[in-house]
């Protein structure tokens, strides 16, 4: 009996330094449910109603988050810059807080596209991002615009060029898609052709008739640039039974490094209007 109690007792020795050594498995924090909202207007704020959103190096950042469970932590980051965001909750919404904190760039920051990363945490200990951006840029220049340039009259049957140009840039832009929109009935699209060395276009779609949609690489942009011409639109006016008015205008959205479209710009020359005179 002795015998058994003291291989029993050996038994349950090794058994409990077993469990000691097996992996202990910690749940994850159970899923919130955290909301970013629109990125409030950081002062200062240099935009004109282009669609960018300028800054200097050092303005304030605000967002506004939800969330099924109170929030504990909010930081953003944008380059090496890190920064926790302070925030106050609003009485109408429990859960509800906006968040604000100066944002710093460093003076080797180069102009152009900056995204901030904002990390929401909760008191479970869940957490999420939301990606938001904003320009990097001199206030002293003014926005990018677009602009659109032809001849006036064409005679049917005759080919025609649509000059795209960027007005006002002076910072880098890592792309562009250019959606160019034009009647099928009255004219043909035959091609598009970079007119700059360094601006390659990536990729051209033209499959729905009346639209052509561009791709547009990079351009690092150094200095400010009253206007560059881009791309030389080649179309040729059909054949009418008599003389007509079409008019062509493009919507430009700027790309991120990944090709996701941020905002777009904007100008009062964005068409051109063409008279097709019968011959």
């Amino acid at each position: 009996m002795n015998k058994f109690l003291t291989r029993l007792s050996s038994l349950m020795v090794i058994l409990a330094l077993a469990l000691l050594l097996i992996p202990q498995v910690h749940a994850a924090p159970p899923a919130g449910d955290i909301t970013f909202g629109t990125m409030f207007t950081p002062r200062p704020n240099l935009t004109d109603g282009s669609g960018i959103i300028l800054v200097p190096r050092s303005f304030e950042f605000a967002v506004q988050i939800t969330s099924t469970k109170v929030i504990s932590k909010v930081t953003v980051k944008v380059e090496n810059f890190t920064a926790k965001m302070d925030f106050s909750t609003d009485a109408s919404c429990h859960y509800c807080a906006g968040y604000i904190t100066k944002i710093e760039l460093g003076a080797k920051s180069q102009n152009g596209l900056k995204k901030l990363v904002v990390k929401a945490t909760d008191i479970n200990g869940y957490s999420t991002t939301h990606d938001y951006y904003v320009t990097l840029g001199d206030p002293d220049h003014p926005l990018p615009s677009i602009e659109l340039t032809s001849n006036v009259n064409v005679f049917s049957g005759k080919s025609f060029d649509i000059i795209y140009k960027l007005r006002n840039a002076s910072l880098p832009i890592f792309g562009q898609e250019i959606l160019l929109n034009y009647d099928p009935l009255k004219v043909e699209f035959v091609s598009a052709k970079s007119m700059q060395q360094n601006v390659k276009i990536l990729n051209k779609n033209t499959l729905y008739d009346g639209v052509v949609i561009l791709k547009v690489g990079r351009m690092d942009i150094t200095k400010n640039t009253d206007s560059l011409s881009l791309i030389k639109f080649q179309f040729k006016a059909k054949k009418l039974n008599a003389s007509s008015t079409t008019t062509m205008y493009s919507i430009v959205s700027v790309l991120d490094d990944k090709g996701v479209k941020l905002n777009q710009l904007t100008g009062t020359d964005n068409f051109s209007t063409i008279n097709i005179i019968k011959k």
